[in-house]
């Protein structure tokens, strides 16, 4: 049994939960759960889910204007892009004290 998940998303972390829940599996007391997004279902499962909140409205002008400089200049380098994430810690990854 794993001692933690890390979704690569959080709609597989909503997933993860409720297999967990169906298998009378404890979160977090027994596996704690995150996923990557910041999507609002996230807040309100149960219990609450840990996630990575990534921004998504700049995610998809960085991921614009990657495009549009790719099909002006076909030859250029590629791009790294780094934007800020914030963890918003809730219930799902807590150990009980």
């Amino acid at each position: 049994m794993p001692t933690a998940v890390v979704a690569a998303n959080d709609q597989m972390a909503l997933g993860v939960l409720d297999v967990f829940r169906d298998a009378g599996i404890g979160v977090p007391d027994e596996v704690l759960v995150t996923g990557f997004d910041g999507i609002d279902a996230a807040a309100l499962a149960h219990p609450p889910l840990t996630t990575v909140r990534q921004p998504m409205i700049d995610l998809g002008r960085a991921a614009v204007q990657v495009l549009a400089r790719r099909l002006e200049h076909t030859d250029a380098d590629p791009v790294v892009a780094r934007l800020p994430l914030q963890i918003l810690l809730r219930e799902s990854s807590r150990r009980p004290s």
